[in-house]
C-alpha cells in the first residue's frame, strides 16, 4: 500500500477534534461528586445519551476496520452481528430493563446476588474482569495499530508502542476523574464522529465509477457466479466463519449475553434518569446498528470489486482493507483523511473508556467493597475506582504491546468474538434462568456458569475426534467445530447442568424473586412472529414468490405485530406508545434485511 498523505490541515482537524473529545470529558468529571456520580452518572442519562453511548460502546474500531474487511473477505453475511442484535435489544427493552431499574442496582453482579447468592456474584464478577481484560487489550492492539497504519511513512508517523501510550493517556484524562458521566457524553459526541467517518467512506467508495452507487454493486454481484458473490446473508451449515446454522443459534446467543448480561452497556441502561428513557436508548442505538450492513460491509464487499477493477490486487489483507480503501478513494488535501483519522480514534476511545468504566465499577463494588473493605467511605471507594481505571489501562496497553503482532493477518473482529465466548454460554443460561425459572438453586446457578469453559473445550476436543470418522458430519459442519455452533453446544451443556443440580435438589431451593408476567404479556407476540416467520420461509423455499417479492409484504406484517397487545383475558388492543412504534420500525427493517439478501 502506498502510504497515506497527511496534510497539515489533516493533522489539524485531527488534532482538533480529539481535543474537542477529551476537552468535554475533563469538563464533565469537574462536576462528579459521589460514588452514584462516578459509577452510575447520578442515574440521571436521557434517551440520546443512553444511545449515543450504548452504541459507540458497541460500535469500536474493530467494527469501522473488522467489519469491512471482513465485508471484504466474507462478505454481507457478517451483517448478522448487528441486525440480528435487535430481537436481543427488543428483549432487553420490553423484559430486562424494568427488572434491573427496579432493583437500584450498580452492577449485574447484584442482581445475581439477590437471585441466587453471593457465589454467583463472584463468579460473574471475575469473569467479566477477565473479559473486559481481553477485549480491551484487544481494543488497544487495533486502535494503535489503526493509528500507526494510517500515520506510517508520513511526517506525523506514529509507531505501535507510542499509539499503545496516546491511547492510554487520553483515555485515563477523562475516566479517571470523571466517571460514567464523563464516559457517556464523550461517547455520544464519538458517536456523531462514528457515523459520520463510515458514511463518508461509504459515499466515496459507491461514488466511484467502477461501483456506481449500491444498485451497481448488487449488479455488480449479480454478474458472479452464486458461489462467488458476497451479498448473500446465509452461507452453508460448513462455512468456516459464519455458517447460517451458528447465526441462528451460538450468534443469538452471544447477542444475548452482549446486549442483556454484559456489565459494560447494560450499565448505560440502570443508569437512564426514567425506564422510558432506557428503553427508547436502547432501540435508538439499534436503528444505528442497522445502518452498519450498509456503510461498512456492504463498503468492504464494494472496495473488493473496486480493487479487483482497478488492478489494486487479490492479496489485501481483510484487516488492511479499509486502509487500503481510504488512500484509493478518499480525496487528499481536504482534511477528509485527517477527519477519518479522528473518526478510528473516537471509536477507539468509545469502547475503551465504557469497558475501563465497568471494569472498575465492577471491581470496586463487587469485589473491593463487598470482601475487602466492606465500611469503605463514599470519597475512598471513588478513589479505588480511579486508582484501578489506571492499573487497568496500563496493564491492558503493556499485554497488547507485548502479545499482538501490529502485521499480523486475518479477520480480527471474528478471532476476538471467538476467544471471548468460552465463558459466556454460562452467564447466559443463569441470567434468563433467573428470570423465567422459579426453583433454581443457588448452587445450580453457580455450576451452570462455572461448567461452561470446561463443556466449551470439550466440546472441541470431541468434536475433533468424531469429525474424522463421520463423512456426514464433516459435510454438514465442516471439518473443525465453529465457534458459533460451540457456544451453542455449550448453552445446552449448561442449562443441562443448572437442570441436573436442580432435579437432584443438591443446595436446597430457591423461590424465584423476579416477576415474569412481562414474559406472559409478550408470549403471543412471539409466537405469532415465529409463525410468521414460518410461513415466509416454506414460500421461498417452494419458490412461490421469490426473496425480493416477499421482503417487504412480511416486514410490514412482522413489524406491525407488535402495535398489537394481548391482555391477560386475551382482548387484542391496539397501541400506539412511542416504544411499540420503534418496535414497529425495528422489526421490519430488520426482517425486510433478512429476506432480501437471503
Amino acid at each position: 500500500m502506498s502510504k497515506l498523505s497527511l496534510s497539515s490541515l489533516d493533522l489539524i482537524i485531527m488534532v482538533s477534534l480529539i481535543a474537542f473529545q477529551v476537552g468535554v470529558g475533563v469538563y464533565i468529571s469537574l462536576k462528579g461528586k459521589d460514588s452514584d456520580d462516578y459509577f452510575m452518572a447520578g442515574r440521571t442519562l436521557k434517551w440520546w445519551a443512553v444511545g449515543g453511548s450504548v452504541f459507540s460502546t458497541n460500535v469500536s474500531a474493530t467494527h469501522l476496520i473488522g467489519m469491512l474487511g471482513i465485508g471484504y473477505s466474507v462478505g454481507f453475511a457478517q451483517s448478522h452481528y448487528e441486525i440480528l442484535a435487535i430481537f436481543a435489544i427488543l428483549l432487553l427493552a420490553y423484559i430486562f430493563v424494568p427488572i434491573y431499574r427496579n432493583m437500584r442496582i450498580f452492577t449485574l453482579s447484584q442482581f445475581l446476588e439477590k437471585r441466587f447468592g453471593e457465589h454467583s456474584r463472584l463468579v460473574y464478577a471475575i469473569l467479566m474482569l477477565l473479559m473486559i481484560l481481553v477485549q480491551l487489550i484487544a481494543n488497544f492492539y487495533i486502535g494503535a495499530r489503526a493509528i500507526s497504519l494510517i500515520t506510517s511513512g508520513t511526517d506525523y508517523s506514529i509507531g505501535y508502542p507510542m499509539a499503545l501510550l496516546l491511547l492510554t493517556v487520553i483515555t485515563c484524562s477523562y475516566t479517571f476523574f470523571g466517571g460514567l458521566k464523563a464516559v457517556v457524553f464523550t461517547d455520544t459526541i464519538q458517536a456523531i464522529f462514528i457515523v459520520g467517518v463510515a458514511v463518508l467512506l461509504s459515499w466515496f467508495t459507491f461514488s466511484q465509477p467502477e461501483i456506481n452507487g449500491f444498485a451497481g454493486l448488487l449488479q455488480l454481484e449479480e454478474q458472479l457466479p452464486n458461489a462467488e458473490q458476497k451479498m448473500r446473508l446465509f452461507l452453508p451449515s460448513d462455512h468456516d466463519s459464519l455458517p447460517f446454522s451458528g447465526v441462528f443459534t451460538g450468534l443469538m446467543l452471544l447477542h444475548c449475553f452482549y446486549w442483556i448480561t454484559n456489565q459494560f452497556l447494560v450499565q448505560r441502561v440502570i443508569a437512564a434518569k426514567t425506564d422510558k428513557d432506557a428503553k427508547i436508548g436502547v432501540m435508538f442505538a439499534g436503528f444505528l446498528k442497522l445502518g452498519i450492513p450498509f456503510v461498512s460491509i456492504a463498503t468492504g464487499i464494494a472496495a473488493a470489486h473496486y480493487f479487483r477493477a482497478t488492478n489494486f490486487g487479490d492479496n489485501v489483507l481483510p484487516d488492511d482493507a479499509f486502509m487500503h480503501l481510504v488512500n484509493a478513494v478518499v480525496p487528499v488535501g481536504y482534511g477528509l483523511v485527517g477527519l477519518i483519522f479522528s473518526g478510528v480514534a473516537a471509536s477507539t476511545f468509545s469502547s475503551l473508556d465504557s469497558m475501563m468504566n465497568s471494569a472498575t465499577t465492577i471491581f470496586s463494588i463487587d469485589i473491593y467493597k463487598k470482601y475487602l473493605h466492606t465500611d469503605v467511605s463514599d470519597k475512598a471507594l471513588v478513589r479505588v475506582g480511579r486508582i484501578t481505571i489506571g492499573v487497568l489501562a496500563i496493564t491492558s496497553a503493556s499485554l497488547a504491546w507485548l502479545t499482538y503482532n501490529p502485521a499480523g493477518a486475518g479477520n480480527f473482529f471474528l478471532k476476538m468474538s471467538s476467544h471471548g465466548s468460552y465463558f459466556t454460554p454460562g452467564v447466559i443460561v443463569v441470567f434468563f434462568a433467573a428470570v423465567l425459572i422459579k426453583n433454581i438453586p443457588p448452587k445450580a446457578a453457580f455450576l451452570a456458569m462455572i461448567s461452561a469453559p470446561f463443556s466449551a473445550f470439550g466440546s472441541e476436543y470431541l468434536y475433533e475426534m468424531m469429525v474424522v470418522h463421520s463423512p456426514v458430519l464433516q459435510e454438514l459442519f465442516g471439518t473443525k467445530l465453529n465457534f458459533l455452533h460451540r457456544v451453542a453446544i455449550t448453552f445446552v451443556s449448561s442449562g443441562l447442568v443448572m437442570f441436573t443440580v436442580k432435579w437432584l435438589s443438591l443446595g436446597g431451593k430457591n423461590e424465584a424473586m423476579l416477576s415474569i408476567n412481562s414474559l406472559k404479556l409478550y408470549f403471543k407476540t412471539i409466537a405469532l412472529f415465529f409463525i410468521i416467520q414460518l410461513v415466509g420461509i416454506a414460500i421461498v423455499a417452494s419458490d412461490i414468490i421469490d426473496t425480493s417479492g416477499i421482503s417487504i409484504p412480511i416486514a410490514i406484517v412482522s413489524g406491525l405485530l407488535f402495535l398489537v397487545r394481548f391482555s391477560e383475558k386475551d382482548k387484542i388492543q391496539l397501541t400506539f406508545a412511542l416504544q411499540r412504534v420503534l418496535s414497529v420500525f425495528l422489526v421490519g427493517i430488520t426482517v425486510w434485511i433478512l429476506y432480501r439478501f437471503w
